[in-house]
């Protein structure tokens, strides 16, 4: 399903991020980086990824409503 994921934007898989562990435990995987940055590529205008955040926890920083420190 990572073709498929590749289409949609960061908050759609920050969704599914929230929604079920194995999405969870599949999204916070190193090997899934290139599906994080292509969905962010599905939205232009984002700024770019912060280098010292992960591509789940940038997508939680612009996408959820509410903040950790």
């Amino acid at each position: 399903y990572c073709k498929v994921l590749r289409h949609l934007d960061p908050q759609d898989l920050l969704n599914l991020f929230h929604s079920a562990s194995v999405f969870r435990t599949f999204l916070l995987h190193k090997s899934s980086a290139p599906t994080w940055a292509a969905a962010r590529a599905n939205l232009p205008g984002l700024p770019p990824r912060i280098k010292s955040m992960n591509e789940a926890s940038y997508a939680s920083f612009l996408f959820d409503k509410h903040c950790e420190v």
